[in-house]
């Protein structure tokens, strides 16, 4: 029986809120008419990561716990995930829950119905004065991302780097073979794929609440030179591709 949908983790690190993020999730969907599994993929976590997931996996039912062989990244780790799940829908959340899982059921339904291909959780930050000092800068990134992303790369989407993002397999999979980056830029490059293949894509607002116990890996001057090498670099690749497309069509 094929599945209706797959949920993949990735895991790096997580070990200090691994468990009561896990059960939260499973929680959601228990309380679901879904037929579906949970894949926690740990990407060579140097601390007790994986031997948590092993624990948590073998007192809880439909979740199946892998890990890589060396570290492939966040985007690659959820590759690989969806290349090899078999159900109708596979979707990926960051396991810190900065976005509430009560947001899987909606967004598969969304795509079992046929109503998109690509559904995503559009973020708004919920500003706390107790930790703005730690996640000011995160805000002003991301929306100053946003406004380039769009400008660059001449898409419409509201929000393409969240960690909430599900799709309908079997169209997705032709749009993974074309991307490149395997890590942090992979969101923005699989968005944005999605929408050069035609894919219905929807944006649901969500809260996103970020988690004081996990440490910021933001590091604003090293992400902020790699997001725009990467953005250019990209919109470059667009652009040949699109010269190389006119010239076998008109040439």
């Amino acid at each position: 029986m094929v599945l209706d949908l797959t949920l993949i983790i990735p895991c790096y690190n997580e070990s200090v809120h691994i468990q009561r993020s896990l059960l939260d999730v499973m929680r959601v969907l228990g309380n679901t008419n879904l037929d579906y599994e949970v894949v926690l993929i740990d990407d060579r976590s140097q601390d007790d990561t994986l031997a948590k997931l092993t624990c948590f996996a073998a007192d809880h039912g439909r979740i199946v716990v892998k890990h890589n062989e060396r570290n492939l990244g966040r985007g690659g780790t959820v590759s690989r995930g969806i290349r090899e799940s078999q159900a109708r829908v596979v979707g990926f959340l960051d396991i810190d829950l900065s976005t509430q899982p009560v947001y899987v059921p909606y967004l598969t339904g969304l795509i079992l119905e046929g109503i998109a291909d690509v559904a995503t959780c559009r973020r708004t930050y919920k500003i706390e004065l107790r930790v703005l000092h730690r996640t000011f800068h995160r805000i002003i990134l991301s929306h100053g991302y946003r406004r380039l992303s769009r400008w660059l790369l001449g898409h419409s989407l509201k929000d393409t780097e969240t960690g909430f993002k599900f799709f309908d397999r079997e169209k997705i999979l032709p749009v993974l073979g074309q991307v490149e980056d395997q890590y942090w830029f992979w969101d923005t490059e699989i968005m944005v794929r999605s929408v050069l293949a035609g894919l219905r894509i929807v944006e649901v607002d969500s809260i996103f609440v970020r988690r004081p116990e996990k440490p910021s890996t933001v590091r604003i001057f090293r992400d902020v030179k790699a997001y725009l090498r990467n953005l250019f670099r990209f919109r470059k690749a667009l652009r040949q591709s699109k010269r190389s497309w006119r010239n076998l069509h008109h040439g």
